[in-house]
């Protein structure tokens, strides 16, 4: 579990980049209003609800997840309606498994209300008083290459787990201008489903003004570690 997990320091800028993280509460901390993972259709157990596309509720994988976007065009099955557990508030997926040579290990979306995801996908929902900015705030952050990078040094391995994000240390979404910046961005990409390199340059340096990390810290141990966003929009 989270709490077992040690770092894989490469180099004196991880500790530094550690540090910084440290005082922020895991993912594991949240309040269940703001993080509520758990999985949906089960590609096994729920085969007898597969039906061919159109003819159901769209069903998407891992494969049809980009940054901020999911390719529901893509799909190759659908779903009866019995299969589809989602409880009906606003939610985002991310992929839970990916290899360790991919240039992004952690890649998040919004879900629209009309898709089922398998199980290659796990969602969060959010119930606060205001949940579509706390849920931009959870996108901003598992798209950041702050993310990112923090996985990279909990997990060795192809498989990504929720212990593994889990562990991340993750910022409240607070009334800063900074937040509200990374806010804004990520709801304008998820608008116009294909982030660019400028969207993805404007989140990275959000991201580097809200941690305060020094120049080289960020460079080695961020940048270093990750790849832009912005790979993914072709």
């Amino acid at each position: 579990g989270p709490e077992a997990m040690l770092p894989l320091i490469d180099q004196p800028e991880d500790l530094c980049f550690l540090k910084s993280c440290m005082a922020l509460p895991r993912l594991s901390e949240w309040p269940t209003t703001r993080f509520k993972p758990r999985r949906e259709v089960d590609m096994m157990n729920d085969r007898h609800h597969f039906r061919p596309p159109g003819d159901g509720i769209p069903l998407l994988e891992g494969k049809h997840l980009a940054p901020y976007f999911l390719n529901s065009a893509a799909r190759t099955r659908d779903v009866g309606p019995d299969a589809q557990r989602h409880t009906g508030a606003p939610r985002i997926a991310w992929r839970a498994v990916a290899d360790r040579a991919m240039r992004r290990r952690l890649i998040a979306a919004v879900v629209p209300d009309n898709v089922a995801l398998g199980n290659s996908l796990i969602y969060s929902d959010i119930t606060e008083t205001n949940p579509h900015r706390h849920l931009m705030w959870l996108l901003a952050f598992l798209n950041s290459r702050v993310a990112e990078a923090q996985l990279r040094l909990w997990c060795s391995n192809n498989n990504i787990n929720i212990f593994h994000l889990r562990a991340c240390r993750a910022p409240l979404l607070d009334e800063s201008r900074a937040a509200s910046t990374l806010v804004d961005l990520a709801e304008a990409a998820s608008e116009h489903g294909v982030i660019s390199h400028d969207q993805a340059h404007a989140l990275d340096e959000g991201w580097r003004e809200w941690f305060r990390m020094p120049d080289s810290v960020w460079d080695r141990a961020v940048l270093a570690r990750t790849h832009p966003v912005s790979i993914w929009s072709n």
